[in-house]
């Protein structure tokens, strides 16, 4: 008696693909990458309108930030007991927004010159 081998086939179902199989999944390939990278690019714009955006509102906090800070210089009194104290806490007030947190010192500096400067205003009028 003759026994029959089963067939081996040379390609597996589950392997790599061939012929048409592959130019599509090439393709799709190479669809998605251009969608991911229209995503990305479309990401990277409105990123830039943001830091734009961000970038000029800033520009305006420092001159607005300037003029405040003049308008304080000439409103200010130029002598008398207080002016030491007055050149020390506005400079500390300049440099106090960089990472201050609500704890620290400096931040309670910050509280109690204003205090100061309402009280201040309170009792002697507007400048």
């Amino acid at each position: 008696m003759c026994e029959v081998m089963p067939t081996i086939n040379e390609g597996d179902p589950l392997g790599p693909p061939h012929g048409a199989d592959a130019d599509a999944n090439f393709e799709q390939l190479m669809v998605n990458m251009l969608d991911e990278r229209e995503k990305l690019l479309e990401s990277l714009r409105e990123s830039q309108e943001t830091l734009l955006a961000t970038q000029s509102r800033l520009q305006d906090a420092l001159h607005e930030r300037d003029q405040l800070q003049r308008h304080l210089n000439s409103a200010l009194p130029q002598g008398g007991p207080f002016s030491h104290l007055i050149s020390y806490a506005t400079c500390n007030l300049q440099n106090s927004g960089k990472g201050v947190e609500e704890s620290s010192p400096e931040h309670h500096f910050k509280v109690l010159f204003s205090s100061f400067f309402n009280i201040h205003q309170s009792l002697f009028g507007p400048y």
